[in-house]
């Protein structure tokens, strides 16, 4: 896969890739979060959905964003795409003001670290200006 063949974009309202998160056994309350996001991308490769994240402002911080996830089709793991996917979420974000992006319970947080996010009680912040 050469990411730089995959298309990111807003999810027409038939493409929502209920399929990936369903596969990562995700409940209901978090799938009706991912629906209803602000922010949600999905990733698409020769024409397949491999892989979708969502985020959403906090209401209390404008500038600070919830990160609710990153899925990757099993098929294409290993490869750079949830990285990617995460830069790219990342810039997003920044785009509109963010400074902060949080993120609860990550699945593979040793990849997260390794891009800038550090450790918090309950999950991972990545600061786009380190204090």
């Amino acid at each position: 896969m050469n990411l730089r063949d995959v298309e990111v974009f807003k999810p027409y309202t038939d493409e929502f890739p209920e399929h990936l998160l369903l596969a990562e056994g995700v409940d209901d309350d978090l799938l009706d979060r991912w629906i209803h996001a602000e922010i949600l991308r999905i990733a698409r490769y020769e024409g397949e959905i491999v892989g979708v994240y969502a985020m959403d402002r906090r209401s209390s911080e404008q500038t600070q964003f919830d990160l609710h996830g990153i899925v990757v089709e099993r098929g294409t793991r290993r490869r750079g795409l949830g990285r990617w996917l995460t830069g790219h979420a990342l810039g997003v974000a920044e785009s509109k003001g963010g400074r902060t992006v949080w993120l609860k319970s990550p699945g593979r947080s040793d990849c997260f670290r390794r891009m800038g996010f550090v450790d918090i009680a309950d999950g991972l912040r990545f600061d786009a200006i380190p204090e």
